[in-house]
């Protein structure tokens, strides 16, 4: 099931075990993580990084992970990120679509401009 990021982070972590995330640059990809998670009842994070989004596109990318995510088969709980996004305006897109989590990567700005952000 697709779910807020802060939904993955609930469970107590007295386990001691890690939160994967891997890039999910089409169907076959997000079908293989999220089969293997479910595999090993284990929650997962697919990320949208910004050669994925240049080549599937935004919203495909969600609608992909949307749709593997809440497959009723699908026992564990799926986040979608948005790994380095380089603009506010692709951010912003993202969190209008409904993506769980966003990083903004101001790396590429001088450090005047990332002060304002």
């Amino acid at each position: 099931m697709l779910v807020h990021y802060r939904e993955l982070f609930k469970k107590d972590f007295t386990g001691q075990y890690a939160i994967p995330a891997f890039n999910a640059h089409n169907l076959e990809f997000a079908l293989a993580v999220v089969r293997a998670a479910v595999s090993k009842r284990a929650p997962v994070i697919l990320q949208a990084a910004s050669h994925s989004v240049q080549y599937a596109g935004l919203k495909n990318l969600y609608n992909i992970v949307a749709s593997v995510a809440n497959d009723p088969d699908v026992s564990v709980p799926v986040a979608l990120h948005l790994d380095h996004g380089l603009t506010l305006a692709l951010v912003e897109d993202c969190l209008n679509l409904e993506y769980t989590s966003v990083m903004f990567d101001g790396s590429g700005s001088d450090l005047e401009h990332n002060e304002i952000l």
